[in-house]
């Protein structure tokens, strides 16, 4: 290690070296990110940090991202992970990671458990340079990692030009400013081996403090440090100083910058066409410069600044023809098409048809891991082919799909737009039109999606398959109309095309349309049936069984699908959203009343939030969620919170179904805070829109008791009565739903202030897992019998409704019930015990996190953990995170000591 280059970093290298030593000593995670400007020193001060790290004991990763890195899934945090001769991923651990898009969660559960495995024997230190070229799925793990293993001895350091880098964990955030003078000088000094002169001192201040540059003055080059690139000075001055070598050994540098930071003689040789031979002096010439670094292998630039000043000297002209050499030399190499993407994107120019299939090509092999990634490389290949092309609407087409499956919908929406426009003939403008649909779908442009697929249905040269297609879709947009009838209708008729085709993708369209329909329409088993068929096709129509499943109160059939799904999620080439199973599982608890997993449940998939259109897509029905379970709990400031961010997230061209669910989210708040005339103002409105919207907004039906009593008290009996009445609707298309039937007796004695009806409601509910439905009406039967004057039988009802709140996690609802009984009299005899949890401690621990604290101190790990409680490692991860705050430990190993004071029995 060359030390001089730590001159002026002696406060920066104590963070750091502070930052390891309380790793080492508390044995918990900690993160580092190094920031600042190329050149300022931020690779010296990683090394020495390594060095520190492994005279301490730390086992060591380190891995630097290069340019090449960002179309390579996982290449800059593998370079750290399979670093040195023990490195903490082997051989076979590699072949084992998932790197499909979808898997992205799963992966960083399988490398989290490695590295946890080996950080319970030393402390490891994982170290990644130049973070800002790493590729996505890097960023994500390395954004998750520390996070996962917070209670591990693992110390993360990471260095980047921007200070973009985030996770949730205590993060030293050091930024590198320019070097004081006097270090400056102290550097030169060092170098010079000598005092610096006034005439030295003044020439140094053109290095404006950067290390790099002050350094490379001391050898000859001048100039000062920008952002964006290296300056004009420092390109004058790297030439200058090569300008005594032949011009083949600038050629070769050249070609090694287009290359990259690191290249191989070879591959530089094959972009110049020259004989090795010939390229030794010129190797040697640069490596003896100290342009150049040999490491046996491979060349390197020492420092990517020289690099680019280097590659700032290349005429654009030249540049271009020099990648497009890279590419096909890469390409005929046998190297994957992804190794030869960044020179196809600045190589090749319009009407180059061998650089477009080569971009086509590329497409394919990151399809499966990188969608987004093969959408921008066909987005690319279609601003370079002419419309005229025979290949044009075809690369639209695939680009189109490829936007959806990447949830880019708007971007599919203008390519299909800017192909369309091109006015293409029947067949081909009705391919576009299929391809679009399901993006149309994802946007919830039902009505949009209905007029293109009307539009494109009234072309006369449609083959049969894709008006099949169209006419399915048309079905799927129709499932969201108020024409429920013409929805069935239209699915039929699409179901009967397709099969009679034998065309797959109209079929599942078809099938999935019907089942819309019928789960829109309240027929929960003719849903089941077409999504059950559906997942013969369509592995990822699970999750609509388990919502049917949920629905019907088949809660051990949905519980056994879940499991099911959570395998799913990580078979290798899965195509379901971790997001969505997720939601199932939220789902479940929500309607089990099981509110503090359930709490552990949404924020888990908040945490997804911002990292894939899958997770954003269930994050407003999270947050909703959250605000009425923030009401159950009594804390209307936090659901005052997330009803303005979730209002924030709407924008102008919001989907509708989210629209409802704020606008209702915002009823029940106002109910709750004493305003049910203005929450009843706002749900009239929706009754206005459509007066089926309860049915048809699948989330709210077993709410349907909460919405009549606000109904009620602020002064609707109208609204109250067609609530009641879209109840019994909804009772009546599923016979023997205990749920549903209970609900539609409950809505109905609550219009009709019925005591046989409610007492029915309760009877029959008595019976449902779903216990906040029957605490509510036991609540309102209890109330009721109390208003007839029927104290015993009310007071038995209320207390029956209190202890249930109370189990389920519903403090406001069951102190309520408390004020009343108490007013009675009534808790002298028999309390509710309802008390609320303390913020830290053990008693402050719900169930879920008692059982997950015990499953840890025997030494499960999250995935064996989550294998016995039958939940995601993820959501074992978020209950463990609120462990060890609730406990106040940092480690494993001081939780385990924390149950065995608790617990001795563990």
């Amino acid at each position: 290690m060359d030390r001089r280059r730590l001159r002026g970093r002696e406060s920066e290298m104590g963070v750091l070296r502070r930052l390891l030593d309380d790793v080492a000593e508390s044995g918990s995670a900690a993160a580092a990110l190094v920031h600042g400007e190329p050149g300022i020193g931020k690779t010296a001060l990683l090394d020495a940090t390594i060095q520190y790290a492994a005279e301490c004991g730390f086992r060591v990763a380190y891995g630097r991202a290069e340019e090449n890195d960002q179309v390579a899934p996982l290449a800059s945090l593998l370079e750290a992970l399979r670093h040195g001769p023990a490195p903490l991923l082997t051989g076979a651990d590699l072949a084992a990671l998932p790197l499909h898009q979808e898997q992205r969660y799963w992966l960083v559960e399988q490398v989290a458990g490695l590295i946890e495995s080996q950080a319970s024997r030393t402390p490891i230190m994982i170290a990644v340079d130049d973070l800002h070229w790493a590729d996505p799925l890097s960023r994500f793990a390395l954004r998750v990692l520390p996070v996962r293993l917070r209670g591990s001895p693992v110390c993360w350091a990471l260095t980047s030009r921007e200070e973009t880098e985030a996770v949730a964990l205590r993060v030293e955030r050091v930024r590198l400013r320019p070097l004081p003078p006097a270090a400056v000088e102290a550097l030169a000094a060092d170098i010079l081996r000598a005092p610096v002169d006034d005439r030295l001192r003044a020439l140094l201040t053109g290095a404006g403090g950067n290390p790099f540059l002050a350094v490379e003055m001391m050898e000859g080059l001048a100039g000062a440090p920008t952002a964006d690139g290296p300056p004009d000075r420092l390109v004058t001055g790297v030439r200058g100083r090569l300008g005594s070598l032949p011009p083949q050994t600038l050629r070769f540098l050249q070609a090694g910058a287009v290359l990259g930071r690191r290249f191989t003689l070879s591959d530089a040789q094959v972009l110049l066409g020259a004989p090795a031979a010939t390229l030794i002096a010129d190797t040697e010439a640069a490596v003896y410069g100290s342009v150049l670094a040999d490491d046996g292998e491979r060349l390197e630039f020492r420092h990517d600044l020289l690099r680019q000043a280097v590659y700032a000297g290349i005429p654009p002209s030249a540049r271009n023809v020099l990648h497009r050499a890279a590419a096909s030399h890469l390409l005929r190499g046998g190297r994957r098409p992804t190794e030869a993407v960044r020179h196809l994107l600045i190589g090749v120019g319009p009407g180059d048809e061998d650089a477009l299939g080569l971009l086509r090509d590329a497409a394919d092999d990151v399809t499966t891991a990188l969608p987004a990634l093969a959408a921008d490389l066909l987005l690319r290949a279609l601003s370079l082919t002419p419309p005229g092309h025979p290949d044009y609407f075809p690369t639209a087409e695939r680009a189109i799909r490829l936007l959806t499956l990447s949830q880019r919908n708007r971007e599919a929406v203008d390519v299909a737009d800017a192909a369309l426009d091109q006015r293409p003939g029947d067949e081909t403008a009705g391919r576009i039109e299929a391809a679009l649909g399901r993006a149309l779908w994802n946007l919830w442009w039902a009505a949009e999606l209905s007029r293109r697929t009307e539009r494109a249905l009234g072309r006369s040269g449609l083959t049969p398959r894709t008006r099949a297609r169209l006419e399915s879709l048309r079905a799927l947009a129709l499932s969201r109309s108020r024409d429920q009838a013409a929805a069935r209708d239209a699915g039929k008729a699409a179901l009967a095309a397709a099969e009679a085709l034998g065309d797959e993708q109209a079929l599942t369209t078809a099938l999935l349309a019907l089942g819309e329909t019928a789960f829109n329409e309240g027929y929960c088993r003719e849903a089941l049936h077409h999504f059950e068929r559906l997942r013969d096709y369509d592995p990822t129509a699970i999750l609509w069984e388990i919502l049917v499943h949920q629905h019907l109160d088949n809660f051990d059939t949905s519980a056994r699908l879940i499991a099911e799904a959570r395998r799913e999620c990580e078979r290798e080439g899965s195509r379901l959203p971790l997001a969505a199973v997720l939601w199932a599982q939220a789902s479940q608890t929500w309607l089990l009343g099981q509110l503090d997993d359930l709490d552990a449940d949404l924020r888990t998939i908040s945490e997804l939030d911002g990292d894939g259109p899958p997770a954003h897509a269930y994050t407003m029905l999270c947050q909703i969620t959250l605000i009425r379970l923030a009401m159950l709990r009594g804390d209307d400031q936090g659901a005052r919170q997330l009803l303005s961010a979730a209002k924030a997230r709407l924008g102008a061209a919001a989907d509708p179904g989210d629209v409802v669910h704020v606008r209702l989210g915002e009823a029940w708040l106002l109910a709750a805070t004493g305003d049910a005339p203005q929450a009843v103002e706002i749900m009239c409105r929706d009754q206005q829109r459509d007066d089926h919207w309860l049915v048809q907004t699948r989330t709210l039906r077993p709410l349907v008791g909460s919405f009549i009593d606000i109904a009620l008290r602020g002064g609707s009996p109208a609204l109250a009565g067609e609530l009641a009445a879209q109840a019994d609707l909804y009772a009546s298309r599923n016979p023997g739903a205990v749920t549903a039937a209970g609900m539609a007796a409950h809505a109905n004695g609550l219009v009709t202030a019925d005591l046989s009806l409610l007492e029915r409601a309760v009877h029959i509910l008595a019976d449902s897992p779903r216990r906040l439905v029957y605490a509510r009406a036991a609540a309102d039967y209890g109330q009721a019998l109390l208003r007839a004057g029927h104290r015993q039988a009310g007071i038995r009802q209320l207390l029956a409704a209190a202890q249930t709140f109370a189990r389920t996690g519903s403090p406001r609802e069951a102190e309520q019930l408390d004020r009343i009984l108490r007013s009675l009299g009534a808790l002298r005899r028999a309390r509710t015990a309802v008390e609320r949890r303390p913020a830290t401690g053990w008693a402050a621990l719900t169930p879920t996190e008692r059982r997950i604290a015990r499953l840890v101190a025997e030494g499960h790990t999250n995935r064996s953990a989550a294998t016995q409680l039958s939940i995601s490692p993820h959501t074992v991860n978020t209950h463990l995170g609120s462990v060890f705050r609730k406990l106040q430990v940092t480690t494993r190993v001081q939780l385990t000591r924390a149950v065995l004071i608790h617990d001795p029995a563990t």
